[in-house]
């Protein structure tokens, strides 16, 4: 036995063994809690999935797009098409960590602007705005180091 714990492939064999069950309960261990800000309901019969396009669909019918500027100030939404009087929120998905993601109500700050003064780690989001009613929405997403984000409906024309 004792010639046994002097070979380092038995230990290279014993490490890696460890190494993977930790990796796997830090996997598990990351991989817990609930989202702050949900993506859509996917529903799954039959091996096809689908979710609820409406939203979508209604942007595109009213012709909806907006850009958000960001900065250190926060963030403010420009839009010629969305209604002036338009109560606004806007959902932060993070691309990687669930942790981060944002739910943020809009508030007018001029002429067919939204703003709030939320300021966002540098990271990559995807941006839904919509009504409170959730009417309709728009969408974009930030990649690593972009300042402006133009948002448009999910859907196009053919």
């Amino acid at each position: 036995m004792a010639g046994a714990l002097r070979q380092p492939l038995l230990w290279l064999v014993v490490a890696l063994t460890l190494a993977v069950v930790g990796a796997s309960v830090w996997t598990v261990r990351s991989a817990r809690g609930t989202l702050a800000t949900s993506p859509d309901e996917v529903k799954r019969v039959a091996q096809i999935q689908t979710s609820d396009e409406t939203r979508d669909r209604r942007a595109l019918e009213l012709g909806l797009h907006a850009d958000v500027e960001l900065g250190d100030f926060g963030l403010r939404l420009h839009s010629q098409t969305i209604a002036a009087d338009a109560s606004l929120q806007l959902d932060l998905i993070h691309a990687t960590d669930a942790t981060q993601d944002r739910h943020i109500e809009l508030l007018p700050c001029g002429a067919r602007r939204w703003c709030t003064d939320t300021v966002l780690p540098e990271a990559r989001f995807r941006f839904e705005v919509s009504t409170s009613d959730a009417d309709w929405r728009i969408v974009g997403a930030r990649e690593l180091g972009q300042r402006q984000v133009a948002l448009t409906p999910a859907w196009s024309t053919p």
